[in-house]
């Protein structure tokens, strides 16, 4: 069985990484914005992807504390945000795949339908981890 102490300093490890992430996170961003062209499909996939993973490492940093009743809030949220934006990367990221597949093959294709597959992929990836993380 895990001790006390073992638990304190995962959770400590677990909040150092998720604000190294958030950190570096957020400057990948502030990168794609400043310097990539957003014309370009699979850059703007790319932009939303490290968006869901920054939304994911905040909810690694809520406060939880399993014995203490007072962070019944923070692990709901907590029960929320971590299932419904690792759900929606991964699912994000299928997207980004078939469509660096598509862009291989055909790089008109992508670009001629890109507002399609915006809402394709949107729906997909915010609709079904939200039904997850309902039931």
């Amino acid at each position: 069985m895990i001790s006390d102490e073992e638990i304190q300093f995962l959770t400590i490890l677990s909040k150092i990484l998720s604000g190294l992430s958030i950190i570096s996170i957020v400057f990948i961003i502030f990168c794609i914005l400043k310097w990539s062209n957003m014309n370009i499909f699979s850059t703007e996939l790319i932009l939303v992807l490290f968006v869901l993973e920054l939304c994911s490492s905040v909810g690694l940093l809520l406060p939880s504390d399993t014995k203490n009743r007072n962070y019944d809030g923070y692990c709901t949220a907590q029960s929320i945000i971590l299932p419904f934006f690792s759900t929606s990367a991964a699912i994000w990221i299928g997207c980004l795949a078939y469509t660096s597949w598509h862009s291989f093959n055909s790089t008109s294709l992508v670009d001629e339908n890109k507002n399609k597959y915006r809402l394709i992929y949107s729906l997909a990836a915010f609709i079904t981890p939200a039904l997850v993380v309902l039931l």
